[in-house]
């Protein structure tokens, strides 16, 4: 025999488990997620909060007795039908998602809402027939519409090969379908059909308990399986996260090799210029000496061979010069400097946080028009971080705050450190190549003397200014261009 305190616990349970369903989808993390279960699943959440807190109602209702419960009955008499709406809403949604569904599915809710509210209307008992209509007419065909939209969710949850998730999903369709069984066609007793017959009445005669406790076990039920079911945006979120991981290892590796590709040409270039002249002038010496009609024929002919030797030399390197030298293409393309900023901090991450270095971006522009290309940008951002990785000291807490400011005709990128600070010798020899030593490894560095080479070659500037004990602060300055320079 089931008295009142029994009912009042069935009913906390109830109320309890329904809450528990909707706020752990609420809180569950289900943002950009490729699953379509996750678009339309706080409908669901909808439900079980609004729901539990139908049964909660009852919790009271019980607990004030017998002194008036209107209030608790009339807000009961909302709840109800409202939650329902939430199944309604949610199964239609994905049905009607699907090829070839009938053009009034969308407006089933609303008018299944509609025709409870007229029978609402003309009852003489309102109350009970709100409770009875809610349960025939929203309950249980949200029941059922919300059972076939889950079953359609099986097709793309099988493709994780996540078998535990699909049994619970299927575990929640078959619960669902119960519950709508208990909860939308057994009903208070009222002397039409099917009331007359599947009522509150007719369970406990027949099984000696309250048709409640059945749909308690059935929310509990459905919890459990929908945190199990929760779990597939978990691992969808580690597939992303090891996605990304090994994305920024790709671009990662990207900028190495694009790196020493760019120092490896650049260097190339100086030192073809650099050679240039003094093979020239060694020509035009050895061009004398031969033409020196005086000397031995033997050393003549050595001087004629070494000449001949020097011109194929001048040759190679002035069709080297040639080369490195044609003209780029115009660089018109606007950047999106936050995006790349933000991948090339991503890259440096790891290595930030062992040398316990903090690295902030201020806000970019989302386009920038920059007239530099894509790669050159990159090059120079990521040597100029490593750079300052470079220098700092692992012992102490250090930042690094990248800031972006848009000028009339110019672009300024300053990289504030709070590092070891660079010598007044270090600062005027900052761009000579192989001139400046800052790492603990001991090697020397060129990075900074290609960054200078391709700033100039893209028309801007780069300057240094470092104070010991506060820091140093690069300042890059790259031209922009206007809407009448943009190439077509």
């Amino acid at each position: 025999m089931f008295t009142d305190l029994h009912m009042k616990y069935v009913f906390f349970l109830y109320g309890l488990s329904f809450f528990m369903l909707g706020f752990a989808i609420l809180i569950y993390p289900k943002q950009n997620s490729a699953f379509s279960l996750a678009r339309h699943l706080n409908l669901i959440a909808g439900f079980g909060l609004i729901h539990g807190a139908n049964e909660w109602l009852d919790l009271l209702i019980l607990m004030h007795r017998p002194a008036s419960t209107f209030v608790l009955e009339l807000l009961q008499a909302v709840t109800l039908p409202v939650s329902f709406i939430f199944l309604l809403l949610f199964g239609v949604q994905k049905i009607e998602a699907s090829p070839r569904q009938p053009s009034w599915l969308r407006s089933c809710p609303w008018g299944l809402l509609a025709l409870w509210t007229i029978v609402v209307l003309f009852s003489s008992d309102r109350l009970q027939s709100g409770d009875i209509a809610a349960r025939y007419l929203l309950g249980f065909p949200g029941t059922v519409l919300t059972s076939i939209a889950l079953y359609r969710h099986l097709a793309a949850l099988r493709e994780t090969g996540l078998n535990a998730v699909i049994k619970h999903l299927k575990f929640m369709i078959v619960v669902f379908s119960i519950y709508g069984l208990l909860a939308g066609f057994i009903v208070k007793a009222s002397p039409f059909f099917p009331a007359n017959l599947l009522n509150y009445d007719w369970v406990i005669g027949t099984f000696g308990i309250p048709v409640q406790v059945f749909r308690a076990l059935c929310a509990a039920c459905l919890a459990y399986s929908t945190l199990r079911v929760l779990s597939v945006f978990h691992w969808e979120t580690q597939q992303q996260v090891r996605g990304a991981e090994s994305e920024i290892a790709n671009y990662r590796s990207e900028l190495s090799r694009t790196r020493r590709l760019t120092e490896l040409g650049m260097m190339s270039k100086i030192l073809a210029d650099k050679l240039r002249k003094p093979l020239s002038v060694s020509q035009v010496l050895l061009q004398r000496l031969a033409m020196e009609d005086d000397k031995p024929k033997g050393r003549s002919d050595t001087v004629e061979q070494c000449l001949g030797q020097l011109k194929e030399a001048v040759s190679v390197v002035k069709r080297f010069c040639d080369h490195v030298d044609m003209p780029a293409m115009a660089q018109n393309a606007a950047i999106d400097l936050q995006d790349v900023l933000s991948r090339i901090i991503a890259a440096f991450k790891e290595r930030a946080e062992a040398a316990d270095l903090t690295i902030s971006l201020d806000t970019c522009p989302s386009q920038a028009r920059l007239m530099i290309a894509h790669k050159e940008l990159q090059y120079i951002v990521s040597t100029l971080i490593e750079h300052i990785l470079d220098r700092a000291n692992r012992d102490t807490a250090q930042t690094l705050r990248i800031q972006c400011q848009q000028d009339t005709d110019q672009f300024l990128i300053q990289f504030k450190d709070t590092c070891r600070g660079l010598s007044a010798e270090d600062i005027e020899h900052a761009f000579v190549p192989f001139a400046l030593n800052t790492s603990r490894a001991g090697h020397n560095d060129i990075g900074l003397a290609v960054v200078k080479q391709i700033v100039q070659e893209n028309e801007g500037s780069i300057s240094v200014n470092s104070q010991e004990g506060k820091g140093t602060t690069f300042c890059l300055r790259l031209p922009t261009y206007t809407d009448q320079e943009v190439t077509p």
